[in-house]
């Protein structure tokens, strides 16, 4: 007990004959309250996945103490309604054991982003210091309390595996063609070694999100590298595919260029025409690596670090994905980057493939 909080509220004391273990041995199931590690200071430490952190709580320990003689003689006399009383309480600490989440009254998971457990955070001085941060940081708003946000979840009220739809152009008062979708947790992007495990799906959320915007069916998903963005809290585009990408995609779609098969991503370049800062179509296209793939049920982050960054020796902060619908169906994810010699050349931002000013 040594590495946690003395002054932590026990809220469960609860001890029983242990059936699973060593007769003759009691255990005890102890939660504890502390301050949510999510909740107005996201460098706290989190849980670790096996002890899952709900509203604050946790289970602090479970012990395995012998029974003394005393309680072992007592336990020999007891009468048929204390012995049935025993075996009740017996049966609710192994409850509380077995599922923590309902011992505490809340609410069975939702979703597989819920039933995993806390997220923990990948943040630095600049990503706390980050205007997007500060519009979703779960210590200020919530799905109660969305402030500017245009829509906040926390799935199964973890906001550590939450996400914010924010207005990406505050000029835009009626017709909104440029989202971001942020995660509600402290996460500076890409580069963050998290996102390659058990993480949010935050692609598939940002697409679930595609009906917030005004107008827009060809909508494309983008997230930039560390090398090439403005920001340093993760945020998803969620917007308008430029229109000569459109068409690019398409034609390396119905020519049977873009991959089929994952192992046959980091081979498959496309040439996509993405536009300059003056949204002038460029005079020539930058090479990208493109994957069909049937649904968003994957975690692109590990795909794209399993597939290009490790077998190329280059680095997650250098990649950029964009994912926008196949004209099969399905989805084309693209990643392209500055260090691993794509010819066309390669892109480190996404910014040329999409096209977010027609609101207003």
């Amino acid at each position: 007990m040594s590495d946690l909080d003395p002054n932590v509220q026990t809220h469960y004391g609860v001890t029983g004959t242990n059936s699973l273990s060593q007769p003759g041995c009691t255990w005890s199931v102890i939660y504890e309250s502390r301050p949510s590690p999510n909740r107005g200071n996201p460098d706290s430490p989190v849980a670790q996945p096996d002890q899952r952190t709900d509203r604050g709580f946790r289970m602090r320990e479970v012990v395995l103490t012998k029974l003394s003689p005393p309680i072992k003689q007592r336990r020999t006399t007891m009468t048929n309604t204390s012995r049935n009383r025993f075996a009740r309480r017996v049966a609710t600490v192994a409850s509380l054991a077995a599922v923590p989440a309902l011992a505490l009254g809340l609410a069975p998971a939702s979703n597989a982003d819920a039933i995993t457990g806390a997220f923990g955070p990948c943040s630095t001085a600049k990503q706390m210091a980050s205007p997007l941060w500060r519009d979703v940081d779960p210590g200020t708003y919530s799905p109660s309390h969305k402030g500017t946000n245009f829509d906040l979840q926390w799935p199964n009220n973890d906001s550590t595996r939450g996400w914010a739809v924010h207005n990406g152009n505050p000029n835009q008062k009626t017709k909104f063609t440029d989202l971001l979708v942020i995660p509600t947790i402290a996460e500076s992007g890409i580069e963050c070694p998290n996102l390659l495990g058990d993480a949010p799906n935050y692609f598939k959320h940002a697409a679930d999100e595609a009906s917030l915007l005004t107008g827009v069916d060809d909508w494309a998903l983008a997230i930039n590298s560390a090398d090439s963005r403005g920001q340093d809290q993760m945020h998803i585009h969620l917007t308008e595919l430029y229109r000569p990408a459109r068409h690019d995609i398409d034609a390396a779609a119905n020519s049977g260029k873009i991959a089929e098969r994952e192992s046959d991503w980091v081979n498959s370049v496309v040439p996509v025409t993405g536009h300059d800062q003056s949204l002038a179509k460029d005079s020539a296209p930058n090479g990208y690596r493109a994957w069909h793939v049937n649904s968003l049920d994957h975690n692109f982050f590990a795909k794209v670090n399993n597939d290009i960054v490790q077998p190329k020796k280059t680095a997650m902060s250098h990649a950029m994905i964009l994912i926008a619908k196949d004209p099969r169906g399905g989805f084309d994810v693209l990643e392209s980057d500055t260090q691993t010699g794509l010819s066309p050349a390669g892109m480190n931002n996404v910014e040329s493939l999409l096209w977010k000013v027609n609101g207003k």
